[in-house]
């Protein structure tokens, strides 16, 4: 049903990026459909809006390991076919929660988020693009909430996570997780995963 509308919807509005971009996430995940119909409808909701958010999301969680994909294909989405850069400290974040939930091995997880390697790339892209960034609206909430998370999760750089953490002050309402918890008590958090 879920897909039958979508599709109608789509061609009722040639133009809204939206069906295809829901068809190629959730959507293909709930149905379990074919990986090229999932790459069709991201390419679909590409071609009527190339940077659409939902779209990138929706094709970088099918190339998650947990979904099918692995943590290679996901950094190389990230790097190489993601509009926004940040996209990175989402493969980050999941590569992370994989070794510490998934695979329950602490030491591996440690190992990741201190990896030399990745603390390097955190950091070159923090600079890179949103280090001098305010938020000056709602869109880019999304955008320092990822980078804060994984910031905080990586603790390779005390002073950029407070910094993301006061950005992102004024709009704590539209955070949750690791950042909403942070927001209340950003010391706590933050020791816990620059000390270990």
């Amino acid at each position: 049903a879920a897909r039958r509308a979508l599709l109608q919807a789509a061609d009722q509005d040639r133009e809204d990026p939206t069906p295809f971009a829901l068809l190629a996430g959730s959507v293909s995940m709930g149905l379990q459909v074919p990986k090229e119909q999932a790459i069709a409808w991201f390419e679909a909701a590409l071609a009527r809006h190339p940077t659409n958010a939902a779209a990138y999301m929706g094709r970088f969680s099918l190339v998650c390991q947990k979904w099918g994909g692995s943590h290679a294909q996901m950094k190389d989405f990230a790097r190489n076919r993601a509009p926004d850069k940040i996209m990175i400290y989402k493969a980050f974040y999941e590569e992370w929660l994989w070794y510490e939930n998934f695979l329950n091995d602490p030491r591996r997880s440690l190992r990741f988020r201190k990896d030399p390697a990745i603390v390097a790339e955190t950091m070159q892209i923090y600079h890179d693009s949103i280090a001098q960034e305010a938020i000056s609206d709602l869109s880019l909430v999304s955008r320092h909430s990822t980078a804060a998370e994984w910031l905080l999760v990586c603790g390779c750089d005390e002073e950029a996570t407070r910094g993301e953490l006061e950005k992102l002050r004024p709009w704590k309402s539209a955070v949750g997780g690791r950042v909403a918890i942070a927001l209340v008590n950003p010391d706590a958090v933050i020791s816990r995963y620059s000390t270990q």
